[in-house]
C-alpha cells in the first residue's frame, strides 16, 4: 500500500499561481512617459512648447514590505489547504485499498464454501440412486449450491469495482481499468498512547499549520490596510523646451488627500477577520482532540474484539469444514449439519475479515487524525520527512 500512495503522491501537483502573485507583489509599478506639443498664434507670433515628463508612483516605506508579507502567509494558507487534500486523498485510497483486500478475501472463503458444497452436491446424486438420500433433500443441497454461487458472482462483482475505484484513484489518465491489491498484513502495527496521539495531532495536522497561517495571514492583511491609508505619491521628471529659445528641466510631486477615504471601513473589517480566525483555530484545536480520541478509541476497540474473536477460535476451521463434508458423505450427519457447517464456517471467516479491515481502517483513520500519512514509516508512526 505503501508503493499505491507514493504512485499518488506523484500524480498530485502544487498550483504555483500562489508563488507567482508573491513574485507579483514586489514589483514596483510601471513608469509613465508623457509628451506634449503645444502651439500658439497671435497674429504674426507663432509660439510652441514641448513637453517631455516622466512619472514614477511610489510606495511609502513598509507598505510593499508588508504586500508581500500578506501574500507569502496566503500563498502557506494554500499550502496547509494542499496539504489537507493530500492527506483526505490519501485515506480515501487506503480505504479504498482495504475494502479491495476484503472482498478479494471474501471471494476466496465463498469459493472455498461452494467447493465444498458443490462436492456435497454430485455425492448426493449417487447417495439419491442408492436410496440414501431423499429427493427433496438433493434439491435442498441443489438450492444451497445455487444461492452459493449467487454469493459468490456478486462478490466478484464488488471486487471488480473496488479494483476499479483503486485504478481511478491512482491512475485516472493512464488507461489502466483495474489494480489488484498485494493484501495487508496480518498485524496491525502498535499504536501510540492517547497523550502521544494527541501531541502528535497538535503537531502534525494540516488544518492546525492552516489555521495558524490563516490567523497571521488575517494580521498581516491588516497591517497592510492601515498601510495603505497613507495614499500612493507619485514623483514626476520632466524637461520643457519653447520656441523662444527657453528651455529647462522641471520637477513635480502629486500627493492625494485623505479626506473623506481613510479606510476605516476595510480596517474594522481586517480586526474582525483577526478575530475570527483566532476562534476558528480554537475551535478546530478541539475538534482534532475530539477526532483523535474517538479514533484512538475506535482503533483499540476493535483490536481488542479482533484478538479475543481469534482467540475464541482455537480449532483450523478449514479442517472442520472438511471433516464435516466427508461426515456427510458418510452418513455420520445429515444434510442441515453439513450445511449449517458451511455457514458457521463462512460467517466466522467473513468476520475475521470484517474486523482486520475495520482494524486497519481504524488504524489509517487514527493515521489521519495525527496528522500523518497512511501506512506511514518512522519511530513514532508518523509521516517521514
Amino acid at each position: 500500500i505503501q508503493s499505491v500512495i507514493g504512485k499518488m503522491d506523484r500524480k498530485m501537483s502544487w498550483n504555483f499561481s500562489l508563488e507567482a502573485f508573491i513574485r507579483q507583489a514586489s514589483v514596483l509599478s510601471n513608469p509613465s512617459l508623457e509628451a506634449t506639443h503645444e502651439r500658439l498664434n497671435l497674429g504674426m507670433a507663432d509660439l510652441s512648447e514641448t513637453y517631455l515628463n516622466f512619472s514614477q508612483q511610489l510606495k511609502w516605506p513598509g507598505t510593499r514590505t508588508a504586500r508581500i508579507q500578506a501574500r507569502s502567509l496566503e500563498a502557506e494558507v494554500a499550502r496547509s489547504i494542499f496539504r489537507i487534500e493530500h492527506h483526505r486523498l490519501a485515506l480515501e485510497v487506503a480505504k479504498t485499498y482495504v475494502a479491495a483486500v476484503a472482498a478479494e478475501e471474501y471471494v476466496r472463503v465463498l469459493e472455498e464454501v461452494t467447493v465444498i458444497i458443490r462436492q456435497a452436491e454430485r455425492s448426493g446424486s449417487a447417495r439419491v440412486r442408492e436410496g440414501d438420500l431423499s429427493g427433496f433433500d438433493r434439491r435442498r443441497l441443489k438450492l444451497e449450491r445455487v444461492r452459493y454461487e449467487e454469493l459468490l458472482a456478486e462478490r466478484s462483482l464488488e471486487v471488480s469495482r473496488f479494483q476499479r475505484n483503486l485504478a481511478h484513484l491512482i491512475e485516472p489518465l493512464d488507461g489502466q481499468t483495474r489494480i489488484g491489491t498485494a493484501g495487508m498484513p496480518e498485524e496491525i502495527p502498535s499504536v501510540l498512547s492517547l497523550s502521544e496521539a494527541l501531541a502528535w495531532g497538535r503537531e502534525r495536522r494540516p488544518e492546525v499549520a492552516s489555521l495558524a497561517s490563516e490567523l497571521k495571514a488575517s494580521e498581516a492583511r491588516l497591517q497592510l490596510s492601515q498601510k495603505e491609508r497613507l495614499p500612493d505619491f507619485t514623483v514626476s521628471l520632466g524637461y520643457k523646451n519653447q520656441s523662444d529659445g527657453f528651455s529647462g528641466v522641471f520637477t513635480g510631486l502629486s500627493l492625494p488627500l485623505t479626506l473623506f477615504d481613510r479606510r476605516r471601513g476595510e480596517i474594522e473589517a481586517r480586526h474582525a477577520q483577526v478575530t475570527d480566525a483566532g476562534i476558528r483555530r480554537a475551535q478546530s484545536l478541539r475538534e482534532i482532540e475530539t477526532d483523535i480520541r474517538n479514533t484512538h478509541e475506535t482503533l483499540l476497540s476493535r483490536s481488542n474484539r479482533l484478538t479475543e474473536f481469534q482467540k475464541s477460535i482455537s480449532e483450523d476451521l478449514s479442517k472442520l469444514l472438511e471433516s464435516a463434508r466427508l461426515s456427510y458423505e458418510l452418513g455420520e450427519i445429515s444434510l442441515l449439519e453439513l450445511i449449517d457447517a458451511a455457514s458457521a464456517y463462512r460467517d466466522a471467516r467473513i468476520m475475521v475479515v470484517d474486523l482486520r479491515a475495520a482494524c486497519w481502517t481504524a488504524y489509517f483513520e487514527l493515521q489521519r487524525a495525527m496528522g500523518v500519512l497512511p501506512m506511514a514509516t518512522s519511530e513514532t508512526g508518523g509521516e517521514g520527512s
